[in-house]
């Protein structure tokens, strides 16, 4: 049976696409869309792969004259959608559904810097075999043996946009995060991730 965080995280996955398929947005940058492609390290040397849905939800644009040379900066409210992996060798192996929302600030040469929350549904799965001892006694082999979790978590961006320009590539990005695997023992763990990666145009 479903755990309830699987629930959570297909609900909030729906939402959002079909926000994205209902919207109609009268700025010329929000309704864009992205595919993001990363490395996904856990606690850093645990490697693994991140691939993601990225959706521009809202956004304003501040002007400001400086030196006679005028500056536009963006703002925007932004979500992703992503399924990661990574592997922690002779330990264990993990999916993340993940769902995130935050706010994105693009400097006026492309620079950019955001800050997101998430909430992510996390299935583990032992790379040993795993036994136990059934009701009647007898030893017998796990199938799929492993943990399920949620995950909430706090994650930073920087990087380089270039979603003004026609390319393929809209952006690029080095975002470390923590989150607060729960329940984890009697209380939780904290997991400390990197992600580096670029965004396509859609």
């Amino acid at each position: 049976m479903a755990k309830p965080g699987t629930w959570l995280l297909i609900g909030l996955f729906v939402a959002g696409i079909n926000h994205t398929i209902s919207g109609q947005h009268p700025d010329s940058l929000a309704g864009k869309k992205g595919i993001n492609i990363s490395y996904f390290g856990n606690m850093l040397t645990h490697p693994g792969l991140k691939v993601g849905y990225a959706y521009i939800h809202r956004q304003k644009t501040k002007e400001k004259q400086r030196r006679k040379r005028l500056r536009i900066s963006y703002h925007q409210w932004v979500s992703m959608y992503s399924l990661a992996g990574y592997i922690h060798p002779r330990n264990h192996g993990a999916l993340i559904l993940n769902a995130e929302g935050g706010y994105r600030c693009i400097r006026p040469k492309g620079f950019t810097r955001a800050i997101y929350l998430g909430l992510a549904y996390m299935r583990t799965f032992n790379t040993g075999p795993t036994y136990r001892i059934n009701e009647a006694g007898q030893v017998e082999k796990v199938v799929l043996a492993g943990h399920h979790y949620i995950l909430p978590g706090l994650a930073f961006a920087l990087g380089e946009s270039f979603i003004l320009e026609n390319r393929k590539v809209l952006s690029w990005h080095i975002k470390p995060g923590i989150g607060f695997q729960m329940p984890y023992n009697a209380f939780m763990n904290l997991m400390l991730n990197l992600e580096v990666g670029l965004v396509y145009k859609l």
